[in-house]
């Protein structure tokens, strides 16, 4: 038998989409969030949410939860430049001039003359200049990054915030375990809140390759049986490169990694084979790697972000 209470979440940013989730949805999943603008940016409209649902709904019961883009290292500057790409295409790239919702979240923060900026030179083709006038501040509003250190006091912010959920954008396995010790303890003897994280074979020590890599993503998904009911899509990844070849990874009935192509794949994923190595192992952001044409997908790219877990 299905779940009668099955939680019903909006994905969210424009005034009243907002009101709406707080209004007739359990959750809200808000992208490009920052914590320190929720109370002139997002409050007014929960709450005017929650007075149209009556019944005394509030905080107390809806669950917020963020996309959160977690990118680790000591190289602070760096690791804000991963997330750039991201924040100018969807800025500077989604909708049209006038018609751009995350533009008008951006002007909201209070960035209104960076917005502007980096529309302009999106919509003019300067896609490199664009992500160069995002602001750092900006970043640091809305992403955590840096080291350790650094996005502990980071988080402090969106730990007294009222988001109850924080769900982060991170290919490195590295960041998860770094994020797990940070919000859930993980390294402070919380055995009930750890993470479980299958034992697979190791990289051969030449180094990765992309044949290792879905060797690697086969015996992940051979480790947790639930994996394909989570993801549900069939993905197609063609590499060029010295090491080219075409694999299909069946995210659909019992789960397959297998070499070859796929009839009805709902994703295409093109890219070189070095770029994939360097996408799989964590040295590549997905985001700026989408925004910069070295990966590019056929089909829709949220779809693709499924795969995260078969990478870590």
């Amino acid at each position: 038998h299905g779940r009668r209470d099955l939680p019903i979440y909006l994905a969210a940013i424009g005034p009243k989409n907002v009101e709406l989730s707080a209004e007739i949805a359990d959750g809200w999943l808000p992208i490009i969030f920052s914590p320190a603008h929720y109370a002139e940016a997002y409050a007014a409209q929960v709450e005017a949410g929650f007075a149209k649902a009556g019944g005394g709904k509030s905080l107390a019961g809806f669950d917020i939860a963020p996309s959160v883009p977690v990118v680790l290292g000591d190289d602070v500057d760096a690791c804000r430049a991963s997330v750039k790409p991201f924040l100018a295409l969807y800025i500077g790239g989604m909708g049209a001039r006038g018609r751009n919702f995350y533009h008008d979240l951006a002007c909201r923060y209070g960035f209104q003359a960076a917005a502007d900026r980096v529309q302009d030179l999106y919509l003019a083709g300067d896609k490199n200049a664009a992500t160069a006038a995002i602001p750092d501040e900006l970043v640091d509003a809305v992403a955590l990054c840096g080291p350790k250190a650094r996005i502990a006091e980071q988080l402090e912010a969106w730990q007294a915030s009222p988001i109850t959920t924080l769900n982060m954008t991170t290919f490195d396995p590295a960041a998860v375990r770094v994020m797990a010790e940070l919000v859930m303890g993980a390294d402070a003897g919380r055995p009930d809140r750890t993470i479980s994280i299958p034992n697979v074979p190791a990289p051969a020590p030449a180094g990765p390759t992309p044949a290792s890599i879905f060797e690697r993503m086969a015996a992940r998904v051979a480790a947790d049986p639930t994996l394909p009911a989570k993801v549900n899509a069939i993905f197609q990844f063609d590499l060029t490169g010295e090491q080219s070849g075409s694999w299909v990874v069946d995210m659909k009935g019992a789960g397959e990694v297998r070499t070859g192509t796929a009839a009805n794949p709902d994703c295409t994923i093109a890219m070189s084979e070095a770029d994939f190595v360097a996408l799989a192992m964590g040295k590549l952001n997905p985001m700026a790697a989408f925004s910069s044409g070295k990966l590019k997908i056929t089909g829709n790219p949220m779809t693709a972000m499924k795969l995260q877990g078969l990478f870590a």
